[in-house]
């Protein structure tokens, strides 16, 4: 999602998270809100089923720690992405329009 864009109303985004919580009345904090717990729970539930593995009896193979593990670098990168680029910080919205209060940290692969 492009907040800008988003925000704007430009019509391509119409099924988008932020609109779905939009049109169940959420206002633009509520709804950045609760992407922002959905993306910090999916986190979880991810974090949880790599533990869950590598404790199993599939954790003692090679080329399934390998695939977690890069996994793992993809969402950190992705969550690194998000934090720092401009398509997600709403620049065009200008500062304090909205707060990202419940990703603080920084997700890495070895957590």
């Amino acid at each position: 999602m492009s907040i800008p864009s988003t925000l704007g109303g430009d019509g391509q985004n119409s099924f988008n998270s932020f609109w779905l919580f939009r049109r169940e009345g959420a206002g633009v904090q509520e709804a950045v809100d609760s992407m922002a717990a959905m993306a910090v729970e999916r986190l979880r539930r991810f974090i949880s089923a790599r533990e869950e593995i590598l404790k199993g009896p599939l954790g003692e193979r090679e080329d399934v720690r390998d695939y977690l593990w890069t996994l793992a670098v993809h969402v950190g990168g992705h969550q690194e992405y998000m934090r720092t680029s401009s398509r997600y910080l709403g620049v065009a919205i200008g500062p304090g329009a909205i707060t990202l209060t419940e990703i603080t940290g920084k997700f890495t692969p070895d957590e």
